[in-house]
């Protein structure tokens, strides 16, 4: 059995699968994670949207269902499986990421641990990259490198187009407003 990443667990044999047409109970049966109604809930959660999300997202998203203990040790034991992935951004707050976001390959024996993530400053969102190659990192000597978090800081996709489209309206409703000269033109 090979190992993944730098956890060394052993490989799991394509716990997902790259069409995302798993069920969330095989899923955490196959983790040997007993399928519990909080425990479908959230890993669900992770796999609607591609960012991570911060124990305080799940809460407000789960609308108070479960107490904030419950969902800390769900996430436990989704980090703990391997199903999920912490993500520590520059404000310091903790999000988790599913392995299967933001284009990283859904098998675990492909995916790694060290790869980069881009936080978007317009939406705050943060994104894993797996598939930017990441360069090795070379400590000096008595150096040892326990852990990596690489952050980009930028505009996601979505909020790129947007901004395009709101500067395209606001244009637009510029350009009237010269032509017209009525500050509640018909037109806007």
């Amino acid at each position: 059995m090979q190992l993944c990443c730098k956890n060394s667990k052993p490989n799991k044999p394509n716990f997902f699968m790259n069409s995302r047409s798993f069920s969330i109970d095989s899923l955490l049966k196959t983790n040997q994670i007993r399928p519990t109604r909080i425990r479908k809930q959230v890993l669900q959660l992770f796999f609607d949207v591609n960012y991570a999300l911060s124990q305080a997202d799940i809460n407000d998203r789960l609308r108070g269902q479960f107490d904030r203990v419950t969902v800390y040790r769900t996430l436990e034991t989704f980090e703990k499986h391997g199903l999920i992935h912490r993500v520590v951004d520059d404000s310091g707050v903790v999000k988790f990421a599913s392995h299967g976001t933001g284009g990283c390959d859904l098998t675990f024996e492909h995916h790694r641990s060290d790869h980069l993530h881009f936080k978007c400053s317009s939406c705050n969102n943060i994104y894993c990259l797996c598939f930017i190659e990441v360069p090795e990192i070379e400590c000096p000597a008595g150096f040892q490198l326990k852990t990596l978090h690489l952050i980009a800081n930028g505009i996601c996709d979505r909020c790129t187009i947007r901004n395009k489209k709101n500067n395209i309206n606001s244009n637009k409703a510029l350009h009237l407003w010269r032509v017209c000269g009525e500050k509640k033109c018909k037109a806007l």
